[in-house]
């Protein structure tokens, strides 16, 4: 009996000393998407690695036990298209690197992109699509593509879509 409780103890001690080497680390970055269509629709798709772009997401690599991203805002910070454009419909898309498994992270209606020069809005997150953002963060290699798909009232589109992500990241360096 004495075995049994000495092998339970040095378990729970094992499991209580990893678990309290987990870090926390608050990270965010950045990502600009140039939209130029000919047409009132767009279709847009940028490569993101995660480990070029944010230091902790390189440093615990392999590590890394929970991504959770907390907020994504988005602005215009370009617009060489008519002043009171407006979105009729846009849908922000995560897919694996190869583009494969594409799926809604959020999306917008009825918003002119002058209203998103003048101050970011933050994005109502899909939890289907924010879980998978979340793996792709946190599984090596790191990588996803942001795809942007819409439809806009005036054409020519021609503007650039500033994403603001903020997240949080657990790992356990051992």
């Amino acid at each position: 009996m004495n075995k049994i409780i000495v092998a339970v103890s040095i378990l729970s001690l094992a499991f209580f000393s990893c678990s309290t080497l987990d870090v926390e680390r608050d990270f965010s970055f950045t990502h600009e998407v140039d939209v130029v269509s000919d047409e009132n629709t767009y279709f847009s798709s940028d490569l993101i690695d995660l480990a070029d772009k944010v230091d902790v997401i390189d440093e615990y690599g392999d590590n890394i036990k929970e991504i959770d991203i907390q907020k994504i805002e988005v602005r215009v910070t370009r617009n060489d298209g008519q002043p009171e454009q407006e979105i009729v419909e846009a849908r922000i898309e995560v897919a694996k690197a190869d583009g494969s498994e594409p799926i809604i992270v959020s999306s917008l209606t009825g918003v002119t992109l002058s209203s998103l020069m003048d101050s970011p809005e933050t994005l109502e997150l899909d939890e289907d699509g924010l879980a998978s953002l979340n793996r792709l963060i946190k599984n090596a290699p790191h990588t996803l593509r942001i795809v942007l798909v819409g439809q806009i009232d005036q054409a020519p589109v021609d503007f650039t879509a500033q994403f603001d992500f903020e997240g949080r990241l657990v790992a356990n360096p051992l």
